[in-house]
């Protein structure tokens, strides 16, 4: 049985057979919010990669994978967060996949079972260490949604792994995006 430790988004494979880790992104110079590895990523309409909260109606692209950026000193500096309020310049953001068909692991904060496989479900609230700058977020378990309605991850099946099964307390899952801005949804205006 698992313990609940959650570890954001991993990337587990892609139906192409083919993985693309590398997008490149720009994040604005002072952007207010801390970005951990393995935390969902939107490109906003002027092309910069901002943070996405947990909440059904929040599209995203892909997941955050680190930034290399030039700090007021002058330095290059390269780092698998970027932490809020960062000055710097030539700013270079890496998110992985901006296919809609790619497929995650993800923790849930709660039992599941098998008939869970089709429902949808936001994110836990968005959050990260800032000691090791991965994120530490999960599945909201309580808030699937089924069919006909829309929120940020679609439950595909669980991980095959030793002590991971439905009805464990966290199971961990396979998930896809379901709020990619480049696929039609259901029920949202």
């Amino acid at each position: 049985m698992q313990q609940y430790r959650p570890f954001g988004l991993r990337p587990a494979f892609n139906s192409s057979g083919i993985m693309r880790p590398t997008v490149l992104a720009t994040i604005d110079s002072g952007y207010g919010t801390t970005i951990y590895q393995g935390a969902p990523v939107l490109v906003d309409g002027n092309g910069e990669l901002v943070a996405v909260a947990a909440g059904d109606d929040n599209l995203w692209n892909g997941i955050f994978q680190g930034v290399e950026f030039t700090d007021v000193e002058g330095r290059r500096r390269y780092s698998n967060r970027w932490v809020a309020g960062t000055v710097a310049t030539d700013i270079r953001a890496y998110y992985f996949s901006d296919d809609p068909n790619t497929f995650y692991e993800v923790q849930a904060d709660g039992s599941l079972n098998r008939s869970a496989i089709g429902d949808q479900a936001p994110f836990t609230t968005i959050s990260g260490s800032d000691v090791h700058g991965n994120a530490t977020f999960g599945l909201d378990a309580d808030s699937l949604v089924g069919t006909g309605d829309q929120s940020q991850m679609r439950i595909v099946g669980l991980v095959p792994g030793p002590d991971n099964e439905w009805g464990d307390a966290f199971p961990i899952l396979l998930v896809q995006n379901s709020a990619h801005p480049w696929v039609a949804r259901v029920n949202v205006p």
